[in-house]
């Protein structure tokens, strides 16, 4: 069944990938005028090019590994920071709530890959808050987050505000940074790459600390 699902999205995403290109083409051949006539012919895309990348950030999320930053930067880079910050946020809610709600149907998910993050969270205190701040952490897939909360018995109803809270501050990180990359704003692109590089380390050390926690609970 999860192989099945995720050709099925693959396809989904390829098509999806395609119609954007097709949708931009003429973008491709502009990067010959200035830097203000650039930005205002990307920007100037509308209700199709927020269906496409929405549809695109929700199907790239549902993908085991697949990376959402590229897509949630893009929304940064068409829309700005602000429309891009608000569909990052409302794909990624969209993305997560659908992916938790096919996995309880059709129990999808199953990789023991997935039991060393469900092994960390279940030893929290407060393991949806945990879930929450793994939403903030690059390098963790969501699929892997969302199977968590399945196997933990959250209820969708129950989990969304955590889903919310968590994906806030990736979502407007992402489309802020795709605003400053269009703008060549090199400053403002430090300092995001400084957060998540924090934000980075901050992960590694929990990391560092839960293993030693665990190590010496053994002794």
């Amino acid at each position: 069944m999860k192989n099945k699902f995720t050709k099925i999205l693959l396809v989904i995403f390829l098509l999806l990938i395609a119609l954007f290109v097709w949708n931009h083409r003429s973008d491709l051949s502009s990067f010959h005028i200035n830097q203000t006539e650039l930005i205002e012919k990307i920007r100037s895309h509308g209700p199709i090019d927020i269906i496409i990348l929405a549809a695109l950030i929700i199907i790239v999320i549902m993908i085991p590994g697949a990376p959402t930053a590229p897509f949630e930067i893009a929304s940064g880079v068409v829309f700005g920071p602000i429309l891009g910050s608000i569909l990052n946020l409302t794909s990624a809610v969209i993305g997560n709530a659908l992916l938790i709600w096919i996995m309880v149907k059709f129990e999808v998910g199953n990789s023991s890959s997935q039991n060393k993050i469900l092994d960390k969270v279940e030893k929290m205190k407060n393991p949806r808050f945990g879930l929450s701040i793994a939403y903030m952490i690059p390098i963790i897939p969501t699929f892997l987050i969302d199977y968590t909360s399945n196997k933990l018995n959250y209820s969708l109803k129950n989990f969304l505000p955590y889903i919310i809270i968590g994906n806030i501050p990736i979502s407007i990180l992402y489309a802020v940074g795709g605003d400053a990359i269009l703008e060549k704003n090199y400053k403002k692109i430090i300092i995001l790459l400084s957060i998540i590089l924090l934000i980075l380390g901050l992960f590694l050390l929990f990391n560092k600390l839960y293993k030693k926690e665990r190590s010496e609970n053994h002794e």
